[in-house]
């Protein structure tokens, strides 16, 4: 009997796990400001099914949906890791640095986001800096709140350490 349950557990393990959604993306809009402005604004919609923090990419179509380039480097906002579901994100994409001294009319965006897992408090990450092909080692620190610095009356610890 005791392995029964195991087992039955097991296939409901593999069996939800299968079944698990990618984060949904709707309602993707572009604008482009006024000229001379290269900047553009992309509005979207996002949801994820498991409750996660996603990883969102910007992509751009310039003929006509068959391709897509990316994903866009020169973008800010509501873009990268630790997005989470909402309503009404918004990326600004500089096309400009992407695309200098170019015009195209009817370009698509893509908005692609995947499930990201934050890495553990303290966890090595490496890192490259821009596109120089130099690595860093970075820990993470969670968002929120940290003191920097030692603590108060911590030993070994020099005047200028303290927060």
């Amino acid at each position: 009997m005791k392995h029964n349950i195991a087992i039955a557990f097991i296939l409901a393990l593999i069996a939800s796990s299968s079944h698990a959604q990618a984060p949904i993306v709707t309602n993707v809009i572009a604008t482009q400001r006024l000229l001379p402005s290269t900047l553009v604004d992309v509005y979207y919609d996002l949801y994820d099914p498991a409750g996660g923090t996603m990883e969102v990419e910007l992509f751009m179509s310039f003929d006509g949906g068959a391709t897509f380039e990316g994903p866009l480097e020169a973008v800010s906002g509501a873009v990268g890791r630790g997005i989470t579901s909402a309503n009404h994100l918004h990326i600004v994409w500089n096309a400009g640095l992407n695309y200098p001294d170019e015009f195209n009319e009817g370009v698509i965006p893509q908005v692609r986001a995947t499930t990201y897992e934050e890495p553990d408090v303290g966890e090595e990450q490496e890192f490259e800096l821009g596109d120089t092909g130099e690595m860093i080692t970075m820990i993470w620190i969670p968002p929120g709140e940290f003191m920097m610095g030692a603590q108060g009356g911590e030993q070994d610890a020099e005047n200028d350490e303290y927060p």
